[in-house]
């Protein structure tokens, strides 16, 4: 019932209460099937064989890695501040069928994140699936230029992924290069929006590159200087993070250590007034950090710039 619940011994759920199942009793669903016999003999669904009737098996975790994903708008040739949509397709890439199921993460089927090339704008919306699998949602690119798009899901019985995709507005008047990101990191750790002021501390103090690191964030209301409790669970956690390199071939998803209880239990539950997050670095540069928090019924953003240093 709970699969993020896991223990070396056997015990109950501490949630619903179950007795914990071994992982290889587990019945693990695959986004596609192999005929043993005859292996160009593929299925998106348990199913036998079309030629001797054998059974397909589950094919090799490897081959499910990476899903191809198509991104379409309307119109083609948009302007910024125009209205448009946005529509994402996944194919199989075992079966090349498109794909149709998806497991619900963090209360939603896809997380979209677009971000302008220099890094200044960044909007965190959820696409709607449509009946033949796809998924689509309007928006609008508030000023010309160039602008990545990730799109975060996990296809039933396959891998995660985060999928980038790049838009440019038809007004858009510089080149690629001169619309690059240029970062340097922040002096101040405090930043304060709608009532709230959130304070950055790492562990360790310094970022090195393949290491893993915690971002604490501290809330304090801002009028009176008294630790932030009450925040809502936005899309089943206390926050969300989103980090990106300067040239943008690092995105980072993170969420909190502490975990939102389930169900009825979501509604009652106080946070902490320091969030941890955890992240792996890839490589040394300059990164942007968005932290999202949800209180009051709004989601704050807020946003960051740090340093990732090269191991000596």
């Amino acid at each position: 019932m709970h699969p993020a619940v896991t223990s070396s011994f056997p015990l109950k759920c501490p949630r619903c209460g179950m007795d914990l199942v071994r992982e290889d009793q587990l019945e693990k669903k695959s986004a596609a099937y192999r005929c043993p016999m005859d292996p160009d003999v593929v299925s998106g669904k348990p199913a036998t064989c079309s030629r001797c009737g054998m059974k397909l098996f589950p094919v090799d975790a490897s081959e499910l890695v990476h899903f191809p994903t198509a991104l379409s708008v309307e119109p083609t040739g948009f302007r910024s501040g125009q209205r448009i949509r946005l529509r994402f397709q996944v194919q199989n890439p075992v079966t090349g069928e498109q794909v149709r199921e998806f497991d619900i993460v963090h209360d939603k089927r896809l997380h979209l994140f677009i971000v302008s090339q220099d890094l200044d704008y960044f909007d965190h919306i959820h696409p709607e699936q449509a009946d033949d699998g796809s998924f689509s949602v309007e928006t609008t690119l508030p000023r010309p230029g160039y602008y990545r798009v990730f799109a975060d899901f996990l296809p039933t019985g396959g891998a995660p992924q985060l999928i980038q995709k790049s838009l440019v507005t038809a007004d858009c008047r510089s080149d690629l290069f001169s619309s690059l990101a240029r970062l340097a990191p922040d002096e101040n750790p405090s930043r304060t929006t709608d009532g709230m002021t959130v304070t950055l501390t790492t562990e360790p103090a310094t970022f090195i590159a393949g290491r893993e690191a915690a971002l604490s964030y501290y809330l304090k209301d801002a009028a009176t200087g008294a630790p932030v409790t009450d925040l809502q669970p936005y899309l089943a956690a206390w926050g969300h993070t989103f980090i990106l390199n300067e040239d943008g071939s690092e995105p980072i998803h993170t969420h909190p250590a502490d975990e939102v209880p389930p169900g009825a239990e979501r509604s009652a539950a106080h946070n902490k007034p320091e969030i941890s997050f955890q992240a792996f670095f890839p490589k040394p540069g300059f990164y942007r950090v968005w932290t999202q928090f949800q209180r009051r019924d709004r989601v704050s953003t807020f946003v960051f710039t740090i340093e990732v240093k090269r191991l000596r």
